[in-house]
């Protein structure tokens, strides 16, 4: 792959190009296997900046997610990889002295929450050469070039809770009521999105709850009720409001022989006592290998969640 970069740009040395290559025969299954490419790595990023490329390239060096299992997801490290994965760029050495604001904006924003659907923007600015702003922290997608906003939060960015770092979340015992009833509600879940292939598939049985938590409410939030004063400076802290969604994040494994391993958020409604589950909040943290072999080249969307029947 390294060799057919090299190549393009050889061939293509004076051409306006966007390339986007993508590696991820060595790591996908053991991330210690990354160390296997450091050398050929390293040779290519030395000749990438000895034949001058770098001159007028923007170049974006990134991973798509971090290791999603072994042992290391069970970490507090793995667990916010996989939320945060790699990002880094660099730029001609020419460009701080050109564009000082977008050089101070771009590295500003490496302590702003920031997510992959800003990268658009930025490769939208430069090809549209932008001038740099303070953008709107209600926008999905702002450019690295332009000041992100410091108060810009998860919710601003369109980040759901089951992947936002920036949570604060309560431990709550295993063997709650909410724990239980939502473990429950998840396998209800799954066993719905396998039903059309329920021939194929066996049911999914939760064997136990490895741990969860809620998310902790803003106190001063929940406590505000209103300004004190007439200018709005002195609030009034009376409020008691009381709180009728819970967010909850749970991990647990299923029964044997399929053993697997999830993470899901859940959002339950203390009105209606109804459990909210979608399944791009889920994360398979352990290998399913073949388990999902009599679905997998017809329906990959359940390798996650499907064991099958008659394993060969």
């Amino acid at each position: 792959m390294l060799n057919y970069i090299k190549d393009m740009f050889r061939v293509y040395r004076d051409k306006p190009k966007f390339m986007f290559a993508f590696q991820g025969e060595l790591s996908h299954d053991y991330a210690s296997k990354v160390s296997v490419a450091e050398n050929d790595l390293v040779e290519w990023l030395e000749w990438f900046e000895k034949s001058g490329y770098l001159n007028n390239t923007m170049l974006v060096f990134m991973s798509d997610h971090g290791q999603r299992f072994a042992s290391v997801r069970d970490t507090q490290q793995g667990k916010l990889e996989e939320q945060m994965p790699f990002f880094s760029f660099v730029l001609p050495k020419w460009f701080d002295r050109k564009y000082p604001t977008m050089a101070s904006n771009l590295n500003n924003n490496t302590n702003r929450l920031t997510t992959p659907f800003d990268i658009y923007s930025t490769l939208m600015s430069v090809l549209h050469r932008e001038e740099p702003k303070t953008d709107d922290v209600n926008k999905r997608s702002i450019s690295l070039f332009n000041e992100i906003p410091l108060e810009r939060t998860c919710r601003d960015a369109y980040i759901e809770p089951h992947w936002c770092a920036c949570l604060k979340w309560q431990p709550i015992r295993v063997d709650s009521s909410l724990a239980v009833d939502a473990a429950a509600n998840f396998a209800q879940f799954l066993n719905r999105f396998n039903a059309e292939y329920s021939d194929l598939c066996a049911p999914v049985e939760i064997d136990r709850i490895e741990w969860a938590n809620k998310m902790a409410p803003n106190e001063g939030l929940l406590k505000f009720h209103q300004a004190a004063d007439t200018d709005g400076f002195v609030p009034d802290m009376s409020a008691n409001t009381k709180i009728t969604d819970i967010y909850l994040q749970i991990k647990v494994i299923s029964r044997k022989p399929a053993f697997a391993v999830f993470e899901f958020s859940c959002q339950y409604n203390s009105n209606t006592r109804r459990y909210t589950v979608y399944e791009k909040h889920i994360s398979r943290i352990n290998q399913y290998g073949n388990q999902s072999w009599c679905v997998a080249k017809t329906q990959p969307q359940l390798n996650k969640y499907c064991y099958c029947k008659l394993q060969n």
